[in-house]
């Protein structure tokens, strides 16, 4: 399992089509963003990062398909964003 830190942003995502919604990502310095994912889970309107919206966390999970499948998600003290 990779560990990936950045803050998570919350973004209106697909305008005016059928998949319009919220979508949360991870962003890091100096790294692509992530769009995140739970297992099984649609990426959008997904209120589990809500409680993390504009705050640094610290995710382990795998990358797939271009998103971050995300195991476990934890508050991060640190400000600066980097992958394990």
């Amino acid at each position: 399992m990779n560990k990936f830190r950045g803050v998570v942003q919350i973004r209106h995502y697909n305008v005016g089509s059928r998949s319009e919604g919220d979508v949360a990502f991870l962003v890091r310095a100096e790294e692509p963003e992530l769009a995140l994912c739970r297992e099984g889970g649609l990426p959008i309107n997904d209120p589990y990062y809500e409680p993390y919206a504009d705050k640094f966390v610290e995710i382990e999970g795998e990358i797939s398909h271009g998103a971050l499948i995300v195991e476990s998600i934890t508050l991060s003290t640190e400000s600066e964003s980097s992958e394990e």
